[in-house]
């Protein structure tokens, strides 16, 4: 899921930029992806720094698919 997972590296940058998080720039980003039975989270608190390695697939139950 490359696309996704650069829309979230994107918009987390663009939020840790603005200055609207807390000095930890902690926060969540997600997406549900295409197959409608996933989504795409940040697998860390602090949104500084996120790679598509720290990146997390879960099933809309909750279960690790990836990362």
């Amino acid at each position: 899921y490359p696309e996704q997972r650069q829309a979230i590296l994107s918009a987390a940058e663009l939020l840790v930029r603005s200055g609207v998080l807390s000095h930890s720039n902690h926060g969540n980003s997600s997406a549900r992806l295409p197959d409608g039975q996933s989504m795409l989270i940040t697998g860390v608190s602090s949104l500084l720094n996120q790679s598509p390695e720290t990146l997390v697939v879960l099933d809309l139950d909750g279960n690790v698919l990836e990362g």
